[in-house]
């Protein structure tokens, strides 16, 4: 080997930053925005003591990657705080560009790393098409953000030009140095006393630098933040605001890295408020509130770090988990946060809001606060709609959720941001997605438990084949039985159901409640679906028979199993042989009936079946009714109904009162501000309902003996929801019918 004195650069084991004994990654990590993307074949690659190096002695973010062959498009992540390190496993079916361009945005957590370092020379083609695509990826060196320099280790020091004194790491740091690769889940890394030195060759650059730097971080900025305001800001004077701001802040990170306990958290606390001094200073002179800028996202980046290490140093974590599924009432976004308290003073979490990019302001989806003491946690659940067309583009900025939390009396904001949409081929669904518990008998007996049970059907993939685990979420008032917490999943299914039994209290009371399906794969959540349990009077007849004609979506069959009535779905070859005449009531879905030759059946026998004194509801449905179906003209309006527009007509007719007195004025708000009513021109008809310009959303239409009513009210919709009074109006609706 050639003689050390002849060689460019050592590295000694020292401190390059300012260091006191038991300062954590993520603290001294306020002190540099230098990321690092350390890409390894096998775990045995990992030169622990650079990472620790980088780490620990240095507050650079390292994100350890390694990438396989797969029969999907897969990304495992374990991130560790503690350490300031993440280690992603990716999987892939495909080298083409736009799967290698996937690869590249996980390894940089959507940030470009400053410096990128290949742990040898590689063999797995995967790793080999990785590399080829990042050393000949075009980059425009006047950006703030690029990749600076490339490294590979080598084992001759010939070619080197930085070296790492490895030895004294593993001696002296060994049993830090495990810590950090068990917190990431790559096992115990076997000390490597034989090599003195780690040996790195710098193969390329893009810095304009002369090719050898001093070390691996030598000539790179340690922080972006004035590069960023010099290309972004125009005036001097904002710059210079914006510096005295930064300065500020940068004091109170070194006085707290110089302190230890409750003093460091204080000193932490404050400089958290000059990091909001500074995005206060920059909206203001912008004028506005904008954070998808490059100055708005660096300063957010910098609250969430700081916020990070406040929350380690005073032992809160806090976790968010994102998802999103489709469900029957459209693709919703999934959200669990846990928050836990493991230090020695209570803390206080509360107001959520969720800000999106089509919003002009911040919904808050939950203003309550809650103590949690030393050794407790917090989990909340939250489900939010996602209007169609906004998950194409899904980023950091995009979607998030704002938390805060009081330490010391002070807030912490801190966020959880949207990740891309990952579409893992899996989705879970919980049928029915909502439940109807009679409400309990009055006896003086507290443990009254009522049973029941949903289905869960979890799609997949056709050649996934691996283990997953199955949770389920529910509130202190519903218990959960016996249920498969982990799932083997074979190549060549599609899906799997599973029962789940479940035990409600009367302590359920009459709030709706969720009850959540979680399906996740080594921590990556897969598939989320949702069901409401809840308590309400929902009593038709036994005595009653009902047929229907449901669509797709299955919401009549869901709450018709949920009563104690007779029914029975209309099939075609029912409607050529039978006869209508057994039942009370018809009752049509309010989706599509495609099957052409319904028409032509259906006109003669409700027609017919009306005359003797039968009824037929009708739920709004797409298109035209016209004469071909019901004796009837019913022409929809697509137009959207404003609460105001809704009008109740005959306010004493039996409808409102036969069995439960509906509250119209509420049912109707919450009809037309929080679903769609569907209008309609319906001739002939007693209107019960109006809703403008001579249209009804409910009517009844004397035919013969039989009566028929319209209802563009979004009942089924509201009752899935669990609205109290939707579910008593449905209920009128059929008893009525039985009259």
């Amino acid at each position: 080997m050639k003689s050390l004195r002849s060689v460019s650069v050592i590295i000694l084991f020292a401190v390059l930053l300012c260091w006191v004994s038991g300062v954590s990654a993520n603290t001294i990590n306020l002190l540099t925005d230098i990321e690092v993307a350390y890409l390894y074949e096998n775990a045995g690659d990992i030169d622990w003591p650079l990472i620790y190096y980088l780490t620990e002695e240095n507050g650079c973010t390292v994100e350890l990657a390694t990438v396989n062959s797969g029969p999907m498009f897969r990304h495992l992540l374990r991130q560790s705080e503690e350490f300031n390190l993440n280690s992603s496993i990716i999987l892939i079916n495909d080298t083409s560009a736009i799967y290698l361009d996937s690869v590249v945005n996980v390894v940089s957590s959507g940030e470009i790393p400053d410096i990128v370092i290949f742990a040898g020379d590689f063999e797995n083609p995967y790793m080999k098409a990785v590399e080829n695509h990042l050393l000949n990826m075009k980059i425009d060196t006047s950006r703030v953000y690029l990749v600076r320099r490339f490294y590979r280790r080598i084992a001759d020091s010939e070619g080197g030009s930085v070296y790492l004194k490895s030895k004294q790491y593993w001696e002296n740091m060994y049993e830090d140095i495990s810590k950090m690769a068990e917190a990431v889940d790559l096992g115990t890394p076997l000390r490597d006393f034989d090599n003195i030195y780690s040996i790195y060759d710098l193969i390329k650059s893009n810095d304009g630098g002369s090719g050898r730097q001093p070390s691996f971080l030598g000539g790179i900025n340690r922080f972006k933040f004035n590069q960023i305001i010099e290309r972004n800001i125009e005036s001097a004077v904002q710059r210079e605001a914006l510096r005295i701001n930064r300065k500020n802040y940068v004091s109170k990170i070194n006085e707290a890295i110089k302190n230890q306990g409750r003093d460091r958290i204080e000193l932490l606390l404050q400089a958290m408020q000059e990091a909001k001094k500074i995005r206060q200073t920059y909206y203001y002179q912008i004028g506005r509130v904008d954070s998808t800028t490059d100055v708005a996202r660096y300063i957010e980046k910098t609250i969430s770090s700081i916020t990070r290490a406040i929350f380690y140093e005073a032992r809160v974590d806090y976790h968010g988990n994102m998802s999103i599924c489709e469900t029957p009432e459209g693709r919703k976004l999934k959200f669990r946060a846990d928050i836990n308290n493991n230090g020695y003073v209570p803390v206080r979490a509360g107001k959520l809001d969720f800000r999106a990019a089509w919003m002009d302001e911040p919904v808050t989806i939950d203003s309550t606060w809650a103590e949690i003491l030393p050794n407790n946690s917090l989990i909340r659940e939250y489900s939010v709609d996602i209007p169609a067309g906004h998950l194409d583009d899904i980023s950091e900025s995009t979607m998030q959720f704002i938390g805060h939390v009081r330490y010391a009396g002070k807030d912490v904001e801190f966020k959880y941001s949207a990740r891309t949409y990952e579409k893992t081929g899996f989705s879970a669904e919980l049928v029915p997605d909502f439940l109807i518990i009679k409400p309990f008998p009055k006896l003086q007996i507290d443990r009254l438990v009522e049973p029941a049970y949903l289905k869960a059907i979890i799609t997949k993939p056709n050649e996934y084949a691996g283990e997953v685990d199955v949770e389920i979420v529910t509130p202190s008032s519903i218990y959960v039985g016996a249920y498969s917490k982990k799932l083997q999943l074979q190549s060549g299914e599609t899906a799997v159901e599973m029962k789940i039994p479940l035990a409600i209290t009367r302590s359920i009371g009459d709030q709706r409640h969720e009850v959540i399906i979680n399906v996740t794969d080594n921590d990556r959540r897969l598939a989320s679906d949702l069901a409401y349990v809840g308590e309400c009077p929902y009593d038709i007849p036994a005595e009653l028979n009902i047929a229907i004609l449901a669509d797709q979506n299955g919401l009549l069959e869901d709450l018709l199993i949920q009563s104690d009535a007779a029914y029975k779905s209309l099939s075609l070859r029912y409607l050529k042989a039978g006869e209508l005449d057994y039942y009370d009531a018809v009752i049509i879905g309010p989706g599509p009936l495609n099957d052409p030759q319904l028409p032509q059946l259906l006109k003669d026998k409700l027609k017919k079946y009306l005359e003797l004194g039968g009824t037929v509801i009708t739920f709004n449905r797409p298109g035209k009714w016209g004469g071909n179906i019901l004796p009837v003209s019913i022409i929809t309006d697509d137009y959207e109904v404003p609460s105001g527009d809704l009008k109740v007509k005959t306010a004493n007719h039996p409808i409102f009162k036969e069995k439960y007195k509906i509250n119209l004025p509420d049912l109707l708000k919450r009809s037309a501000e929080k679903y769609i009513p569907r209008p309609a021109v319906v001739f002939p008809a007693e209107k019960l309902i109006e809703s403008g310009e001579g249209t009804v959303v409910l009517s009844e239409t004397k035919i013969g003996e039989g009566k028929l009513i319209y209802c563009g009210l979004p009942l089924l919709d509201m009752i899935r929801d669990l609205d109290t009074e939707a579910i008593r109006l449905f209920t009128n609706l059929v008893v009525y019918s039985g009259n």
